[in-house]
């Protein structure tokens, strides 16, 4: 991955509140993520200009006083051929004991791995002993 050059980063912080994004992409040769995240390492901000919506994204927003399409429908069933029904359980449910037992198992395995990095740690950073 290449590195800012400090002609780059000089002219990201000249141009980078006044031009669109895509202009700083063709000229620097760096993609949008790139760019937006030297900008927000090096804390500059667009203008107002570039910040504030547009008329078309206004339009679709809510505006005070209207009501979203699902309101007052409490438990809503859209797909109820494919919904759980009441005292159904799921293909993959273990029975209580067998949960119990897998937890056990998980932790075991857990510090298991765990000793073994540390034992493997503690052979690596020791020094070897001579035999006699």
């Amino acid at each position: 991955m290449r590195q800012w050059t400090n002609e780059e980063v000089e002219y990201l912080i000249n141009n980078y509140p006044y031009k669109p994004i895509q202009e700083l992409c063709e000229h620097l040769g760096f993609n949008r993520q790139r760019i937006h995240d030297k900008a927000t390492k090096l804390k500059i901000k667009k203008v107002k200009f570039f910040t504030t919506p547009s008329e078309k994204s206004k339009a679709t927003q809510f505006k005070k006083g209207m009501t979203s399409w699902n309101k007052g429908m409490k438990g809503i069933h859209l797909s109820p051929g494919t919904e759980f029904k009441p005292g159904q359980t799921p293909h993959n449910k273990l029975p209580e004991d067998l949960r119990e037992v897998s937890l056990l198992r998980r932790k075991l395995t857990k510090n298991l791995n765990e000793r073994i990095k540390r034992y493997d740690k503690k052979q690596n950073t020791r020094s070897p002993q001579p035999s006699i």
